[in-house]
């Protein structure tokens, strides 16, 4: 038997397989009726050929308003990933008890029979519905789907980031549970039935729709296990590209074939902001980079020229990942920035990201208010706070614990319990602060940097870096940077010299579309040059880089023979 129904949602119905093979029909009425069929699946990952469906739901809306609902969890024999079992996408910890194939089949023949279903990600949902009757030993099942996202492209242009829920919100249609099945089924339902009341008023919005079907010649699905088996685990830039050839969507990865492996692992809808580009793609193009850092300048490159709709943001601004404290000015202060000067400040940093910039001054804050005043009072003590701060974030925790534990002291002795837990909490906070010394902190104009990082066993990658440009990579097998300031000299001397002879890499328009299966591994070039001129948001984005990467990279500045004190 299915399912009970006290088990489903109360606004779910739920026959039992006896029950199924008249169920739609009862309800659906002769073929050919205005009802508006709507289909929602979940899968434990994106590839048919060895991920499951465990959950089918299918909706009904009828002309008078009213919606009739099946949700079916289909049993499967394995368990389930661990992003099903938290949310709330599967309804049960446990299918045991849900429809087999067999059951369901006479229901979806019945529908078959009926009228077309609208899908969000046709082209998928047909692959898996055939691989699961493949495995139950069943006959093909001819269900005609129709891909609901023509319809929301072709009625509700200029969205940037289309979906079902974002054409809910544009036609006001109430969106329940997204990610849950029945209630993804019955808002595409509802927005389809929308979308003809606005034909119905405007004739010339009318899209012509085709059923999807099976057709010779497809290109394989992507996000499956036999498409990642070619993908490099190197750092890269992959693209997802539309029937077109055009780019839908630029990123960047550590590791191409683990970031793009969680693709395959998890079902596409499951990814934030990827329902709509997992419909729409039908081919990744994959470029290896000899590092990180160069992915991330590829990236930044390839989006300024194919400007794909999904990448939302054009721009790169540095993070302010930076202190600055300034304990000599008119107004002593501290406070964040993106990048540090030669002005007589102090620095620190940059950090891992904007969050740990920020945690770092709660704990320095809670300590001592007065550095961060921003109305003047006793310039004085605001200058000893601002030093204060900058004796924390140089590792001195001391002072501050004391300082704290005093000030809880007092309060538990007035009964502010309150009071008492904020500073608790902040002495936790000072007691994990842990700042590296900055390596950017006052460069002025001309400075170097050599950054080492490290890509694969026994195996590095050396950047040197002048006025925030990246000037030149190379791979000669260094272990780790050098402490003598003439040996650091001499390294970028090195570079310098390796840069001249080298000619730089091809600009975007090359490398924007790489033929199919053609992997170019660039991981063996010993020595690579950006392309020219050096865009100004590159700066910007090399600055976020160091401060993302900071943990697992070795910097170092080069000291300049006109500031000995460099050395």
């Amino acid at each position: 038997m299915g399912p009970a129904a006290a088990q489903l949602p109360e606004w779910t119905l739920g026959p039992s397989p006896s029950e199924l093979s008249t169920f739609w029909p009862s309800l659906l009425g002769a073929p050919g009726s205005d009802d508006i069929l709507a289909m929602a699946l979940v899968t434990t990952g994106a590839d048919p050929r060895t991920h499951r469906i465990v959950r089918l739901a299918i909706a009904a809306l009828h002309p008078d308003g009213t919606v009739s609902r099946l949700d079916a969890p289909i049993r499967v024999e394995q368990r389930l990933p661990g992003y099903l079992q938290a949310g709330a996408r599967t309804r049960y910890d446990d299918l045991a008890e849900g429809y087999t194939w067999d059951e369901l089949v006479p229901s979806m023949l019945a529908l078959a029979q009926a009228r077309p279903i609208h899908v969000y990600g046709a082209a998928r949902a047909r692959v898996f519905i055939a691989a699961e009757l493949e495995r139950a030993e069943l006959p093909p099942l001819p269900l005609p789907l129709i891909e609901a996202d023509t319809l929301l492209r072709g009625l509700l242009p200029g969205d940037r980031k289309p979906g079902p829920v974002a054409a809910a919100r544009e036609l006001g249609v109430p969106y329940r549970e997204p990610g849950v099945p029945v209630a993804d089924a019955e808002a595409l339902a509802r927005v389809v039935g929308r979308l003809r009341e606005r034909q119905r008023s405007s004739p010339s919005r009318a899209v012509t729709v085709e059923i999807e079907e099976q057709r010779e010649g497809y290109r394989p699905l992507p996000f499956t296990r036999a498409w990642l088996a070619n993908v490099p685990d190197w750092p890269g830039v992959y693209t997802f590209l539309d029937e077109a050839g055009q780019a839908l969507y630029v990123g960047k990865a550590v590791s191409l074939a683990r970031r793009l492996g969680d693709y395959v692992r998890r079902q596409p809808s499951a990814h934030r902001s990827l329902d709509a580009l997992a419909v729409r793609t039908v081919d990744v193009s994959i470029r290896s980079t000899a590092s990180d850092l160069e992915a991330a300048l590829l990236e930044a490159r390839l989006i300024r020229e194919l400007q794909p709709e999904f990448n939302v943001a054009r721009g790169t601004r540095a993070p302010r990942t930076i202190i600055r404290a300034d304990p000599d000015a008119p107004s002593p202060s501290v406070r964040l920035v993106s990048e540090t000067a030669a002005d007589g400040a102090r620095y620190f940093g940059p950090l891992t990201s904007g969050k740990s910039a920020q945690t770092a001054l709660k704990a320095a804050r809670a300590a001592y208010p007065d550095a961060f005043l921003r109305k003047r009072t006793d310039t004085a003590a605001q200058r000893q706070a601002v030093l204060n701060v900058c004796a924390l974030l140089s590792g001195q925790k001391g002072p501050a614990r004391a300082l704290l534990q005093q000030r809880m002291r007092e309060a538990a002795a007035r009964g502010d319990a309150a009071a008492v837990a904020a500073l608790r909490q902040a002495l936790r906070d000072v007691q994990a602060l842990e700042l590296q010394p900055s390596v950017v902190a006052g460069l002025g104009p001309g400075a170097s940097l050599l950054l080492l990082e490290p890509i694969a066993t026994g195996y590095t990658r050396l950047h040197l870096i002048r006025d925030g440009e990246l000037l030149v990579s190379v791979s000669w097998g260094v272990s780790a940077l050098p402490n003598d300031p003439d040996a650091l000299r001499a390294l970028e001397a090195e570079l310098l010299a390796a840069r001249a002879e080298t000619r730089p890499s091809p600009p975007p328009q090359a490398i924007a579309e790489p033929e199919d299966d053609d992997w170019d591994d660039d991981e063996s070039a010993d020595v690579s040059v950006p392309p020219r001129p050096f865009h100004p948001d590159d700066c910007a984005l090399v600055m976020r880089w160091l401060a993302q990467a900071r943990g697992r990279i070795e910097v170092a500045r080069v000291p300049r023979r006109d500031h000995p004190a460099d050395d």
